[in-house]
């Protein structure tokens, strides 16, 4: 991912998948930003899905740069950012309250935020597509 200065000037990170994540999610990379982890992938070129995300220090604000990277990416790359399977109550209200996310039909409580036609530089647009091809 392209480098971007978020609220806590975190870096992202990319992290090993442990092996029961692997097992369950193949075809998806770790994350580390802050004290907020978890495993995402690219599904085609419509949309970055995360499938586990957690923050170990809840209230220290780590989120905030959570969003801030993967929405920043999902603009890059043009296309929407998901979130899936979404299990804590309390964390789906906040994303379809605060965050512009959107429930998808179907079980789950998956959400999308819809970023694909955000336009953005056709610089940024090469960065993103060049590092897309390191998770790929």
């Amino acid at each position: 991912m392209s480098n971007i200065i978020t609220t806590h000037s975190l870096p992202y990170e990319q992290r090993h998948c442990e092996p029961w994540e692997l097992n369950r999610f193949p075809d998806h990379s770790g994350f580390r930003i802050g004290t907020v982890d978890g495993i995402f992938r690219f599904i085609a070129t419509d949309a970055i899905m995360v499938s586990v995300v957690n923050n170990s220090d809840p209230g220290n604000g780590h989120i905030e740069d959570f969003y801030e990277w993967f929405e920043y990416s999902a603009v890059l790359n043009g296309c929407d950012l998901i979130i899936a399977a979404v299990l804590n109550k309390r964390f789906l209200g906040h994303l379809l309250r605060k965050r512009g996310f959107t429930l998808l039909q179907g079980p789950g409580n998956t959400v999308v935020k819809r970023l694909k036609k955000l336009e953005c530089s056709a610089k940024f647009r090469k960065q993103a597509m060049q590092q897309r091809k390191q998770y790929a």
